[in-house]
C-alpha cells in the first residue's frame, strides 16, 4: 500500500496496481503515520490525537486522545499493541484492537527509538539522556513490562544507540551503539533477559546496605551479609546465593545486631561472622555456622562492646577460626580480644585479652597473629597452639602491620596523624630470627587539608614490593634493596585532597592499579613504575580489583557529584572499556568470582550478579541466536570493523 497524507486527509492506494483504495477525513493536519507489520492497520498521528484505522472492517476509526503533540508510534510484531510517544516524554501502551490504554511510561530523556518483545510482554526504549534532542549524551535502553508500567532493566551505553531489538524467544536484546566522541568505539552489544542464565542479575535486601560479600572458593555460592542503621524497622541478615542452583538466595540466619566480618572456611563446610550490639550495650559475639545443615556450632562472646579494628578468619588448612578485635582508641579500660577456636575439636585453643591495642592483624595463612601497641610493642602468637610466641619492640605507636603472603616478614608502621609535619617508618621483621632486617622512611610534611591520618601498609603477591599508602600518597620500596622507587603525589588542589587512594596489585604483582579521589584510576608497570593505562569516572573511586587471571579490572565510584554511579570493566594493557554497570548508590565493593566468570557489585542493599566477559556473552548469545549478521547489517552497525561470523556454527547468511 502507498499512503498519501493531506491537510485533514489520508488517501490509500493499491501499490501493486496504483489503485485508490480509499480516502479518509482527519481532523488535524497529519504529523506521523505507519502501517503495521501485515499492513491491515494504519495509525495516524495529528496535533494531540492518533488514530487506529483497520482495513479489514468499514467501522470507524478508533482514537486515542493524547494531551500533547505526539512524535512517535510503534506497532508490535503481531497487531495486538501499540505504544505512542508524545513530546512531554510519555509513552503510552494501547490495545491496538480496542483503543483502551494499558499503561503510561514516563521517561527521564527523550525517546529515540522502541520496540516490542515476540511475546509483548515487554517493550525496549531507547532514551537520549539529555534535556534537549540537540544535545548528544550516551543513550540509555530502558526495558518496561506493558501491562504494569514497571520497569525491569536498564542498559547503560557509550553512545548513541542506532538499533535496538529483542531475538525471537524475547530472551535476548541486542543493541548497536556508536561513540559520539571522535576515535569512540561503536560496539554490537547482547544482553540476556531471561531468568535463567541472565547476563546481570539483581539482588535487592530488606536492609539498609549490604557489608561482606564473599564467594565459595568454586564460585557456585555467593554469602551476603545486609545490615540495619540503629534506628531502622528491620533485623540484619546473612544469605546464602546458591548460583548454580537457579540463582536461589536462602536467609541463613537474622541478627539484632549488625553483622561485621565474614568468614569462609576454605572448603566451604563452615562460615564465621561477628555479631555486635546495634546499640554498643552489649558484648560482641562470634558466631560459627554449618553450611551442610545451616545449623550453629559455635559461640565465642567477647567483652568488647565497639571495636575499631575487627577481623576474622579460618586458617588455610580450616581447622582454625581466628577472630581478633582492637577497641576503639578512645574507649576507656577496653581490651583487645583474640580467640582461636578448634573447628576439629569444637573447642576453645586459646582466649587473650590485651591492653593498649592499636592494629592486629592475621597472617594469609592464619597460622600467625600480630598485635600492634599504644606503647610501640608487637605481640605474636601461633594459631596451631595458641602461644605468645614472642615480643617485638617498633617504638612510637603501631598503627599498621602487613605479613607477607608467605608469612616470613611482618612490616610494621607507626603512628602519623598527617595534619603535622611527622616522619612515618616502617620496620621490616624477619619471623624466623625475630630480628629486624630493616626500616623504611617516609616524611610527612602534614600540609594536606582533609587528612584523616589514617594509612595502609601492604606487600605485593609476590613479594618483592611494599606499598605505603597515605592521604593522596602512593610510595613503593623495592623490598630486597629497600629502596624507594616510587612516590606518587595524586592531590591536585584542594578538591582532590585528604583521600586515602585505593591500590590493589595484580595476582602476579607485575601490575599496580591506583584510584583516586580525581576520579582517574591509573594501571603502573610495577618493574618500570610507567603508566600503561587509565580510566576516567565521573566521581572519586571507591573500589578497584584485578579479574584472577590479572587481564581485566573492575573499577566503581562514588555517588557524591554524579549519580548514578557506574562500575567500569576495562581491560589492563589497553584501558579499554568493555562493560558498564549501573547502581543509584555509592559503589561499595566489585569484584571477580575465583574462576573469573562471574562479576559481583553493590552499592546500597543492591547487589548485582553479572557475566561480563565477551566470550562468556557470545557463547550465550550463539546458543539463542538463529542466524549470524548479514555483511550489510554488519557495515550498518560495525562500520569499522572487519566482517566475521560471530557464530562459526550458524554459518554465513545469505543477504
Amino acid at each position: 500500500m502507498l499512503l498519501q497524507t493531506l491537510v485533514a486527509k489520508v488517501i490509500i492506494w493499491d501499490s501493486s496496481s496504483g489503485e485508490e483504495l480509499g480516502v479518509f477525513d482527519h481532523d488535524h493536519s497529519i504529523k506521523v503515520a505507519s502501517f503495521s507489520a501485515d499492513s491491515r492497520l494504519l495509525v495516524t498521528m495529528g496535533q494531540n490525537s492518533a488514530y487506529i484505522w483497520n482495513f479489514l472492517n468499514e467501522q470507524e476509526p478508533l482514537k486515542l486522545d493524547h494531551d500533547d503533540i505526539v512524535t512517535a508510534v510503534t506497532f508490535d510484531a503481531n497487531n495486538d499493541f501499540l505504544a505512542t510517544t508524545k513530546q512531554d516524554r510519555i509513552v503510552t501502551i494501547w490495545d491496538a484492537h480496542s483503543g483502551k490504554e494499558l499503561s503510561q511510561i514516563l521517561l527521564d530523556g527523550w525517546a529515540r527509538y522502541s520496540t516490542f518483545s515476540p511475546d509483548n510482554k515487554l517493550i525496549a526504549i531507547v532514551e537520549q539522556n539529555s534535556s534537549s534532542p540537540s544535545q548528544y549524551f550516551p543513550d540509555t535502553t530502558r526495558i518496561w513490562d506493558i501491562i504494569s508500567g514497571k520497569e525491569v532493566y536498564r542498559i547503560a551505553h557509550n553512545g548513541f544507540v542506532s538499533k535496538v531489538e529483542f531475538n525471537r524467544p524475547g530472551t535476548l536484546i541486542y543493541a548497536a551503539d556508536r561513540a559520539n566522541q571522535p576515535g569512540g568505539i561503536s560496539r554490537f552489544n547482547v544482553w540476556r533477559l531471561s531468568h535463567q542464565d541472565q547476563v546481570e542479575i539483581n539482588f535487592t535486601t530488606n536492609q539498609t546496605y549490604l557489608t561482606s560479600r564473599t564467594f565459595t572458593p568454586n564460585s557456585k555460592r555467593l554469602i551476603l551479609s545486609g545490615n540495619c542503621f540503629p534506628n531502622d524497622s528491620c533485623t540484619s541478615s546473612l544469605y546464602v546465593w546458591n548460583i548454580s542452583d537457579e540463582h536461589s538466595v536462602n536467609q541463613l540466619t537474622t541478627s539484632k545486631g549488625l553483622i561485621r566480618g565474614v568468614a569462609l572456611e576454605p572448603n566451604s563446610l563452615l562460615i564465621g561472622w561477628v555479631e555486635i550490639c546495634s546499640s554498643g550495650s552489649c558484648p560482641i559475639t562470634t558466631h560459627i555456622w554449618s553450611l551442610s545443615n545451616t545449623q550453629e556450632v559455635a559461640q565465642l562472646e567477647h567483652h568488647q562492646r565497639n571495636p575499631d579494628n575487627l577481623l576474622i578468619k579460618f586458617s588455610s588448612d580450616g581447622e582454625r577460626l581466628i577472630s581478633a578485635g582492637v577497641c576503639d582508641r578512645y574507649e576507656q579500660n577496653c581490651f583487645t580480644e583474640i580467640y582461636i577456636w578448634n573447628i576439629i575439636t569444637n573447642s576453645e585453643v586459646a582466649h587473650f585479652r590485651e591492653m593498649q591495642g592499636r592494629t592486629v592483624e592475621i597472617s594469609n595463612k592464619g597460622n600467625l597473629v600480630a598485635l600492634g601497641k599504644e606503647n610501640g610493642d608487637i605481640t605474636i602468637w601461633e594459631t596451631q597452639n595458641g602461644h605468645k610466641s614472642y615480643q617485638l619492640t617498633h617504638g612510637g605507636e603501631v598503627s599498621k602491620l602487613a605479613f607477607s603472603q608467605n608469612e616470613q616478614f611482618l612490616a610494621s608502621a607507626n603512628h602519623c596523624p598527617g595534619v603535622m609535619p611527622c616522619l612515618t617508618t616502617i620496620k621490616i621483621w624477619e619471623l624466623g630470627n625475630k630480628h629486624e632486617t630493616g626500616q623504611l622512611t617516609y616524611f610527612d610534611p602534614g600540609e594536606r587539608s582533609g587528612s584523616v591520618g589514617e594509612s595502609f601498609v601492604e606487600f605485593s603477591p609476590d613479594g618483592k614490593w611494599l606499598i605505603l599508602g597515605r592521604p593522596n600518597l602512593v610510595i613503593m620500596w623495592d623490598f630486597e634493596t629497600r629502596e624507594k622507587v616510587l612516590e606518587l603525589n595524586l592531590a591536585q588542589g584542594n578538591h582532590f585532597k585528604g583521600q586515602i587512594p585505593k591500590v590493589v596489585f595484580s595476582p602476579d604483582g607485575k601490575r599496580l592499579a591506583i584510584g583516586y579521589k580525581d576520579r582517574v584510576v591509573r594501571v603502573l608497570d610495577v618493574q618500570t613504575r610507567k603508566e600503561i593505562s587509565r580510566v576516567l569516572h565521573s566521581d572519586a573511586v571507591s573500589t578497584l580489583a584485578f579479574s584472577p587471571d590479572g587481564n581485566w579490572i573492575v573499577s566503581g565510584e562514588h555517588c557524591i557529584d554524579t549519580c548514578p554511579a557506574t562500575v567500569r570493566i576495562w581491560n589492563v594493557e589497553t584501558g579499554k572499556e568493555i562493560k558498564q554497570i549501573i547502581h543509584n548508590d555509592t559503589i561499595s565493593s566489585a569484584y571477580f568470582s575465583p574462576d573469573g566468570k562471574f562479576l559481583v557489585s553493590s552499592g546500597g542493599n543492591n547487589l548485582k550478579l553479572s557475566l561480563w566477559h565477551p566470550d562468556d556473552l557470545i557463547k550465550m548469545a550463539c546458543k539463542r541466536l538463529n542466524r549470524n549478521l548479514t555483511q550489510a547489517e554488519w557495515a550498518q552497525f560495525l562500520p569499522n570493523d572487519k566482517y566475521e561470523l560471530t557464530c562459526p556454527n550458524l554459518g554465513e547468511p545469505k543477504e
